[in-house]
Parts: C-alpha cells; sequence; structure tokens
C-alpha cells in the first residue's frame, strides 16, 4: 500500500480536527484567555517531545526489527532530523512558558493581551456569523490554490525532456536497485523561466488578494457592530433583569462585506495585496541586516549605521502594517482607494499613538500560542489515531502507512492543519485590530464634535484597557 494512496485519510482528519480545535480555541479565549497560553504551551511542549522521541526511535531503527530493515535498505535520515528539530521546538516552548510564568512583566503584558482578546471575543460571539469566516477563508483560499498549482504544474510540462540520463545508465553510473520511476527530468529555456518566475509570483499576489478580501470583509463587519450603540433590552423588564446589548444588527452582514469588497473595492485590495506580495518578503532579510548591524557597533560610525537602519526598518515595519490591515479597515469604514486610506491610517496612529501603541499588537502572543496549540494537538491527535487504531496500524489496511512515509505524512498534516489555523487566528487579529481602529476613529470624531458624548459604542472593558494602559 503506498504512502500516496493510504494517507489520504489522515491528511481528511487532521483537517477536521484543525477545524475542531479552532473553535474550541476561540470558546477558551472568551471563558479563560489569560490561562489560556500557558495551556496552549503546555500542550505544544508535550506533543513536540512526544513526536520527536518517537521519530527518533523509527530513525534510530530501535523497538522494531521492521525498522533496522527499513534503516538499511531506505535510511530515516528524514526521521532523525525531524525528531531532533521537534525536541528543539519542545525545548523552546517549555522555555517560553517558564518565562511566561516567572516574570512579572510578562505577567503583566499577558494580563493586557487577554483584555484585548476578550474584548474581540465580545465582537465574535455578538455577531455568530463571523465565526464562519474561517471556513469561508479555508474554501476561498483552497480553491484559488488548488486551481492556480493545476495551471503551474501544466506550466512547467512545456519544458523540453531531458535524456542526459542515458549516458549514465550506459555507464552503470545509475544504482538501478534503489532507483525507482522513469529518469527524465524537464529543461526549460530562458524564456521559459521567466514565464515560471512571473507565475510564481502570482500565486502569491492571488493569495494575498483572497487574505485581503477576508479581512475586509471582517472589517466591515466588525465596524458595524462597533458603531451600533448600546441599549438597554429588553425595556419592559425590571431594572435589575435589564442588559445592556446592540439590538438592530443584521446577523449576515460579514457576508455581505464579501459581496462589497467584490463589487466596489477589488481595485484598492488588489493594489493593495500588490504592495504587501512586494514588500512583506523584505522584512525578514531587513531585520537580519539591522541584528547584524548592531551587534557590529566597534566605533561611532558603526553605531550611527546602526541607528540609521533602526530608524528605517521601523518605519518600514510602521507602513507595511499601515498598508496592510489598518488600509483595509480604513478601506471598509470610508470607502476611498489604497493610498488614501494607509496615508489616513498613519495618521490617525499617529494622533492616537498613546492610547494605540499601548495595546496595539498585544494579542500576538495569543495568536503564537494558537497557532501552536492546534497545529500540533491535531498533528498529535492524528498521529496517536493511526498508530493505535486498526485500521490505519494493520498493514493490511488500505490506510496504512509505511515507516518510511510517516514523516512526509507527518509534515502534510502539519501544514493543513496550521493553513486551517490560520483562518482562526486571522480572525482574532482582524477583530482585535477593528476594535482599536475604531475605538481610535471614535476618539477623534468627539474631540471635534462629529459624536455626540452620549452614546456608548465600545465595550465597557476596552475603555477599562485604555484607562489602564494610559
Amino acid at each position: 500500500h503506498g504512502e500516496a494512496l493510504g494517507a489520504w485519510m489522515p491528511l481528511l482528519l487532521a483537517g477536521a480536527l484543525a477545524l475542531l480545535l479552532g473553535y474550541l480555541y476561540l470558546l477558551l479565549l472568551k471563558l479563560l484567555a489569560e490561562w489560556l497560553v500557558y495551556v496552549c504551551v503546555a500542550v505544544m511542549a508535550l506533543v513536540c517531545v512526544v513526536l520527536g522521541l518517537r521519530f527518533l526511535v523509527i530513525g534510530l531503527g530501535l523497538g522494531d526489527a521492521r525498522n533496522e530493515a527499513l534503516l538499511a535498505e531506505l535510511g530515516m535520515r528524514w526521521h532523525r532530523q525531524l525528531g531532533a528539530a521537534l525536541l528543539a521546538a519542545g525545548g523552546l516552548a517549555t522555555l517560553w512558558g517558564a518565562r511566561l510564568f516567572l516574570q512579572q512583566e510578562q505577567r503583566q503584558y499577558l494580563r493586557a493581551a487577554a483584555g484585548c482578546v476578550q474584548v474581540a471575543c465580545t465582537c465574535i460571539f455578538g455577531m455568530p456569523a463571523l465565526l464562519l469566516n474561517p471556513i469561508l477563508d479555508v474554501i476561498n483560499k483552497g480553491l484559488w490554490l488548488f486551481a492556480l498549482l493545476g495551471s503551474f504544474l501544466n506550466l512547467l510540462t512545456c519544458g523540453e525532456i531531458s535524456h542526459e540520463y542515458l549516458d549514465a545508465i550506459l555507464s552503470q553510473e545509475v544504482d538501478f536497485v534503489n532507483t525507482h520511476g522513469s529518469l527524465r527530468r524537464f529543461r526549460w529555456s530562458a524564456k521559459q523561466r521567466c514565464f515560471i518566475a512571473f507565475y510564481v509570483f502570482m500565486i502569491f499576489w492571488v493569495l494575498e488578494i483572497a487574505a485581503a478580501l477576508s479581512r475586509f470583509s471582517v472589517a466591515y463587519a466588525v465596524e458595524h457592530w462597533y458603531f451600533t450603540p448600546y441599549r438597554i433590552w429588553p425595556c419592559g423588564t425590571p431594572p435589575g433583569q435589564r442588559r445592556r446589548r446592540k439590538v438592530g444588527l443584521w446577523q449576515c452582514i460579514c457576508l455581505r462585506g464579501y459581496v462589497v469588497g467584490l463589487a466596489f473595492h477589488l481595485g484598492s485590495l488588489s493594489f493593495g495585496a500588490l504592495v504587501l506580495a512586494l514588500l512583506r518578503p523584505a522584512k525578514p532579510p531587513l531585520a537580519w541586516f539591522v541584528r547584524q548591524v548592531r551587534k557590529n557597533q566597534e566605533n561611532q560610525v558603526g553605531e550611527a549605521i546602526a541607528c540609521v537602519c533602526a530608524e528605517s526598518f521601523a518605519f518600514f515595519d510602521h507602513f507595511v502594517r499601515c498598508a496592510g490591515e489598518a488600509a483595509y479597515i480604513d478601506i471598509a469604514m470610508h470607502s476611498t482607494g489604497f493610498c488614501p486610506a494607509s496615508w489616513h491610517a498613519h495618521e490617525l496612529v499617529r494622533e492616537e499613538v498613546v492610547s494605540v501603541a499601548l495595546l496595539s499588537g498585544k494579542w500576538s502572543i495569543f495568536l503564537v500560542a494558537g497557532v501552536g496549540f492546534i497545529t500540533s494537538s491535531s498533528v498529535g491527535l492524528v498521529q496517536a489515531i493511526t498508530g493505535n487504531t486498526a485500521s490505519f496500524a494493520a498493514t493490511t489496511s488500505a490506510h496504512y502507512v509505511e515507516p518510511s512515509g510517516q514523516a512526509l505524512v507527518f509534515v502534510a498534516t502539519a501544514a493543513i492543519a496550521f493553513t486551517i489555523t490560520q483562518g482562526f487566528v486571522n480572525l482574532v487579529d482582524t477583530v482585535s485590530g477593528t476594535m482599536l481602529y475604531c475605538w481610535a476613529v471614535e476618539a477623534r470624531r468627539l474631540r471635534k464634535g462629529e459624536f455626540k458624548d452620549g452614546p456608548q459604542y465600545a465595550p465597557s472593558r476596552l475603555y477599562e484597557l485604555i484607562e489602564e494602559g494610559e
């Protein structure tokens, strides 16, 4: 039973588990956000250590005679490397969790971050249609990726089939025992290589457009939720039984956001996606360069260069953030183009820098913990099910995967779980950022007298976080 034929069930299982764990993650964020980070880090460290030891056992050929034969015939280098990498990841997760728990500054930071995500969960569960956005995001990106990769494979086949192995075969330089399949490869001309490079860029651009449309729809829904004032509900009940809620809001407005984005703002979203597709790949190399320059401050010239590089990188990072999520939020709010929206977001963040900067991005710790928790838990459960269930573990099963292919199946399941996880963490990230942006717009309009100081739009918890930050 080949790995390619038998692995489709574990991959499907990984996707289903990632969806279930994603919604569990959102529920836990609402109920006990502050302790959720510690739980996520503990689960991530435990799964990495257990799976790392398992792959090391397979890679070293321990505990099973069949593994020794496979080790001699095929080699288990990938298993050993994957096991060592997982053990290292488990160690890093343990150190990160210990730092969060032991340092007072980190605990205060975590408390503020928990308040931000709880405000976001107030909006998410107050508008249940937002819970469908991770599924819509995965379907949207999955369909585009499937279509683009199919066309990309067709483009690759336009090359000329090379027969360069013929001389090696005739001179017996090829190992026929360990060689599988036909010895052929494609060769492309310079023009064809340009086409391939352009198509790869287009894949990233189209996926950026899909991500921009998803963020726009969420921001569109959150802004309508935010600027719907709280009212006492129900009106006819005694004061002790009344509660404040937002009344008269259409629950499926998130779906309307997709329609509005496609019909009226597709050009702005496409241009923004193009800018981010060009700028985001440059951010990691620039960050690495700045770190290297800071390490080599041996004289005043080195210090001056390091200062210039640090300020340039800070401006670049600020521009990318303003040209990204904040611009999409402003487009949804004011129906402007991408460039005016980026400039307006820059001006707004600069005016409200005291309150916005103190809370902006603090929820990123929950995004990292959520990605680690959902991905590691999904992969760990898949490995436990496939390794201890007769439908997967029996060698006679149609879904059995040989030990030599388990590392590849592990990587594939982790990639699927990670992709689905992005829909949930992007939802929390976009809702949190939009809520803070809406608060800054409200504060600005109150100062200018455009809003009456009467109706309350933001949740009370957000006002408390702003006051604590100031």
